[in-house]
């Protein structure tokens, strides 16, 4: 009878809904109430902070303090605006939170002028022939990052492993009215030939 009710138990903890930390990203900066993510101001939240010429991910907590959001139609007395900034270091590359990540180094690409150079191949950002459409580009490869209506202004952050999986992650920057940030994981990669951000947070703007 104790085993029966044992059994129970254990079939109906297996069959409950497991619940996981969804991933999400943030820039420092200022930020519309509108654009901010929920919940904000917890405790799980990474920094992507640089070290030197490489980059570790470290603890932190979140602090936004209110501003007077013109843009944002705020009335006089009212401050919906977020100023967000991060603790663990002024200029993090990237702030995120979700079970794939845990404080420590990460390995970092070597970042050059026109590109980088990740375990021995050199990849490099490319919207000459169409500077409506950024390509990353390695040998005689190409995949196709962003697409705009508008000409693309961008940049790279950061390039290397950031969850630990061994393959490559991106974190680049657009900009046009607003600011753009997008986090290509490995995972999302190369499907007929593109590779979608997983996420993307963005500030400012209009």
């Amino acid at each position: 009878m104790i085993h029966f009710a044992l059994l129970l138990i254990l079939a109906q903890l297996a069959a409950a809904p497991q619940t996981t930390t969804p991933l999400q990203i943030l820039d420092v900066g200022l930020y519309g109430a509108a654009q901010l993510p929920t919940p904000l101001l917890t405790s799980d939240w990474i920094a992507l902070c640089p070290s030197g010429a490489a980059a570790d991910l470290r603890l932190t907590q979140i602090r936004a303090r209110p501003f007077f959001d013109e843009v944002g139609y705020d009335k006089p007395g009212q401050q919906s605006g977020r100023d967000v900034q991060a603790t663990a270091c002024p200029t993090p590359h990237l702030l995120l939170r979700g079970p794939a990540f845990s404080p420590g180094p990460v390995a970092s690409a070597l970042l050059q002028p026109s590109g980088f150079v990740w375990r021995g191949t050199r990849y490099r950002l490319d919207n000459a022939s169409d500077p409506r459409r950024l390509w990353l580009r390695y040998g005689t490869r190409r995949v196709l990052l962003l697409r705009s209506d508008t000409d693309l202004e961008f940049r790279l952050r950061w390039a290397g492993d950031l969850d630990r999986d061994g393959a490559l992650d991106l974190v680049l920057e657009e900009k046009y009215d607003a600011t753009l940030v997008h986090l290509f994981l490995s995972r999302h990669k190369r499907k007929s030939k593109t590779w979608e951000p997983a996420l993307t947070t963005f500030h400012g703007g209009c």
